[in-house]
């Protein structure tokens, strides 16, 4: 099937806290908008059930520039007051706004980072179509001998319910499988199979300054600071 915006929720992980970097890269400005609000737009046209953006709850001026960046758009707003654990405490608020609203097994939950500069609307098409209902769909990048099956990825709500409170720290998703061709829920025993999907401009992203250097100059990046003072 191809996914279609009824049964299609976007999480889109923004809680972190850009140590290495220095500077807050969700505000990292991209041809004149951040990069947060590049990636709602983006996720918007997929024109998804729904959109959740996981936020910063902390009390200071960047998680409140987080906040304000993100109140024109209609998105579901996840509050994270512990972003230092690691994006799985994230994904794992974000489940848990999905549990209260008893989301329909038949969803499925597109996760989103907002330093991956390179991502496009069609690498979010491409991972959006012709979907198998247990099909994990993850995209390929790295090094040829050692591929990385990794975020961007679009994941069955049931597989997440099953194997969601495993992740830990901040490993991800990539902590849940090892290349492997298919992986078994041991709740219901639904095989899950692995569909990676070859993008390997993703594996530009933004954790410390140099790699922030190399990219700026390729996608027209500011620091937040260059913008906003």
């Amino acid at each position: 099937m191809s996914v279609t915006p009824s049964n299609l929720i976007v999480v889109i992980l923004a809680a972190g806290l850009s140590q290495r970097l220095g500077f807050a890269k969700q505000l990292i400005v991209k041809n004149h908008q951040t990069l947060l609000a590049e990636k709602i737009q983006l996720a918007r046209q997929l024109q998804p059930y729904q959109v959740l953006v996981v936020l910063p709850k902390l009390d200071n001026p960047i998680s409140k520039a987080l906040y304000n960046e993100v109140a024109p758009f209609a998105v579901t707003v996840v509050d994270n007051p512990t972003p230092q654990t690691g994006m799985a405490q994230s994904i794992q608020y974000a489940m848990t706004i999905l549990q209260q609203q008893s989301v329909s097994a038949a969803m499925r939950i597109l996760f989103l980072t907002v330093d991956q500069v390179a991502v496009t609307l069609d690498d979010l098409r491409l991972l959006s179509q012709n979907v198998e209902d247990n099909q994990l769909i993850v995209s390929e990048y790295g090094d040829n001998n050692q591929p990385i099956w990794g975020i961007p990825v679009n994941l069955p709500w049931g597989f997440l319910q099953a194997f969601g409170h495993q992740l830990q720290g901040d490993k991800g998703f990539r902590a849940l499988w090892q290349h492997q061709t298919a992986i078994v829920s041991p709740t219901d025993r639904t095989v899950y199979q692995f569909y990676p999907i070859l993008l390997p401009h993703l594996s530009q992203d933004i954790d410390t300054l140099e790699q922030f250097e190399q990219l700026k100059t390729a996608y027209h990046l500011l620091a937040p600071t260059q913008h906003f003072n």
